[in-house]
């Protein structure tokens, strides 16, 4: 496993990088095991110490299911239930 520069958060292009709190859960989630969680953990410490973490609030949750919905219907996608159902 590659190990993180101290050097994160950094730019690219004309803008700095961002994490979103959306994707340290999804991470997470993922995380094989302590060391990748470590990872994580630095990971996320940087983002906040440069205060380069964003997370969504209510209402951007809204709007996204809205969205999804929109996009949703236009292409005619479905909702497909989970193996349980």
């Amino acid at each position: 496993m590659r190990t993180l520069r101290s050097s994160w958060p950094r730019n690219y292009g004309d803008s700095l990088l961002w994490l979103s709190s959306v994707v340290v859960g999804e991470l997470f989630a993922g995380a094989a095991d302590k060391q990748a969680e470590a990872a994580i953990e630095k990971l996320c410490f940087s983002f906040q110490k440069a205060r380069r973490l964003v997370t969504p609030t209510s209402s951007d949750w809204s709007e996204a299911g809205k969205l999804l919905a929109r996009i949703s219907s236009k292409y005619g996608y479905e909702m497909m239930a989970s193996k349980d159902d």
